[in-house]
C-alpha cells in the first residue's frame, strides 16, 4: 500500500515538488474537508498538473492521513527510531521520558491544523473505509508499536511489574486522548491544552501504577 509519507529515497527535487503539493492540500482540506475538496482543487493550489498530484499522491485518502503525519509521528520520527534501544535504570528515567512522549503528543494534537484534518477523517469515516484503514496503518499502529517498545524495555529491564504491556500503552494514551477529544475535537470555542502540570500527574500515577 502507497502510505503518502515521504519515501526515505526521494530526491531533492522530488522531496520539494512533493512538499509544495502537501502545503496546498493541507490548505485545502483544512479549509473545505475532505470531502468538499476534490484533486482539481488540490492540484490547481499546488500549481500541478493532476498527472503529476496523482505520480505523488494515488487519492485524497494518501494525502490526508500523510498531512496527518506529517502533523503527529512525522514530527518525532528520530525518537521513535530509537525506541527499541532504550535502556531505563529506573522508575523515574521512564517517568522522565514518558513525560517528553505525552507533551509531544499532546502539543501535536492541539495544533489547530491537527484537529481540523482528524475532524475530516471523523467525518467522512462512515463512506471512506480506505481512509479510516489508512489512518490506522499510518497513525494509529505505528504509535501503538512505538509505546509498546517502550513499554517493552522498560519490563525487561525490570522496571515495571506487569507483563500486559498492551494495558499500559492503551491506560497512557486513554489518559491523553480524553483531552484531545475532550478539550480538542469536541471544544467550543478555543482548544485548551492541559499544562504541564497536569501531564505531569497523569504521568506520575501511571508509572506509580505499573512499577
Amino acid at each position: 500500500m502507497t502510505t503518502g509519507t515521504q519515501p526515505s529515497q526521494e530526491s531533492p527535487r522530488a522531496g520539494a515538488k512533493r512538499r509544495q503539493i502537501r502545503d496546498a492540500a493541507r490548505q485545502v482540506l483544512v479549509e473545505e474537508g475532505f470531502e468538499a475538496a476534490s484533486m482539481d482543487d488540490i492540484a490547481a493550489a499546488a500549481s500541478v498538473s493532476k498527472r503529476t498530484l496523482y505520480k505523488y499522491y494515488p487519492g485524497k485518502e494518501a494525502l490526508l492521513t500523510g498531512l496527518i503525519y506529517d502533523l503527529s509521528l512525522g514530527r518525532d520520527a528520530d525518537v521513535q527510531a530509537g525506541a527499541g534501544k532504550l535502556t531505563f535504570e529506573s522508575p523515574a528515567e521512564l517517568e522522565a521520558f514518558l513525560f517528553r512522549v505525552a507533551c509531544s503528543i499532546v502539543d501535536n494534537h492541539f495544533q489547530p491544523e491537527y484537529l481540523a484534518l482528524v475532524r475530516s477523517v471523523i467525518a467522512a469515516a462512515p463512506r471512506y473505509p480506505d481512509l479510516t484503514q489508512r489512518f490506522s496503518d499510518i497513525i494509529i499502529e505505528p504509535g501503538y508499536r512505538f509505546l509498546t517498545a517502550i513499554f517493552e524495555r522498560a519490563r525487561t529491564s525490570g522496571v515495571i511489574s506487569t507483563s500486559n504491556t498492551d494495558a499500559v500503552v492503551r491506560l497512557f494514551m486513554g489518559s491523553l486522548l480524553f483531552y484531545t477529544y475532550t478539550y480538542g475535537l469536541m471544544a467550543v470555542g478555543e482548544p485548551r491544552k492541559p499544562s504541564r502540570q497536569q501531564i505531569a500527574e497523569q504521568v506520575r500515577l501511571l508509572v506509580a501504577a505499573i512499577t
